[in-house]
């Protein structure tokens, strides 16, 4: 039995602990959202950032290329940091590309973006200022009816917490053939696969589910996916189809709690 002088002394360490802990949290502040340089259509938004900034900044040789962090120009992309949570970034082409359902997409025979997406997710690691878990990784890519900008774009950001508990328990059970997730995920229907990196490379996660997924390719309107890490070369593939289907509202939350102290 502990006396009560030892009780106050165990007390006060694990108080000290629990403190120093806390200050071991990084916070990162909030970013600035970038500024239209002339009037657009709310829902071209992010394609005016591109075409109109940061492809002309790469060009003139300005490092950073802003509004981006990164721009690509030989592999026809950029890397942009998104103003909707601390570390949350986003993935788009240098051309002019609608989402899932615009025909270059949907019929194209290789599609690199997630690929080029997961080469890209070190950007959230340099905010935090170190190493993000791979479990805590996810990227996500939204329905036409389920998203707000006319230029495809990924997420790249942090997956829900209980999401990943569930995931990195249960992800034995899955395979390289679709098969429906059991419970669903936030209250809607996914089917889910698991993916090689060499597949997420040639032919891409989109063109594999084009490819592979039983109705997919009619109703490419309504598609949404998420990609989700088991490991560096292995991942899990998820997709979904109906109206207003955004796997960013299921599995992201981009706050990142489970990395970033509260604000």
């Amino acid at each position: 039995m502990i006396d009560r002088p030892r009780r106050r002394l165990l007390a006060g360490i694990l108080a000290l602990s629990g403190l120093l802990s806390a200050c071991q949290t990084p916070v990162v502040p909030e970013p600035r959202a970038a500024v239209p340089t002339k009037a657009v259509a709310r829902g071209d938004i992010l394609w005016h950032f591109v075409h109109d900034q940061c492809v002309p900044n790469a060009l003139a040789g300005k490092n950073p290329p802003l509004p981006c962090i990164k721009v690509d120009l030989d592999n026809r992309y950029v890397i942009f940091k998104d103003k909707n949570g601390p570390l949350q970034y986003l993935h788009m082409p240098t051309e002019h590309v609608t989402g899932l359902e615009d025909p270059r997409v949907a019929n194209a025979s290789r599609t690199r973006y997630f690929a080029q997406a997961w080469h890209n997710r070190d950007y959230m690691d340099r905010l935090l200022g170190r190493p993000v878990p791979l479990q805590d990784y996810s990227l996500t890519i939204n329905s036409k009816t389920g998203r707000s900008q006319n230029h495809l774009h990924i997420h790249i950001s942090c997956v829900r917490p209980v999401l990943r508990d569930r995931l990195t328990a249960r992800h034995t059970n899955f395979n390289s053939s679709w098969q429906p997730v059991p419970g669903g995920i936030g209250g809607h229907d996914y089917r889910v696969r698991t993916i090689s990196l060499e597949e997420l490379t040639s032919p891409g996660a989109i063109a594999l589910t084009t490819r592979t997924l039983a109705g997919a390719k009619r109703h490419m309107d309504q598609l949404s996916l998420a990609l989700y890490p088991l490991s560096e070369r292995r991942f899990l593939l998820f997709a979904t189809q109906g109206i207003g289907a955004s796997a960013e509202g299921d599995f992201q939350d981009h706050r990142c709690p489970q990395l970033l102290a509260t604000q």
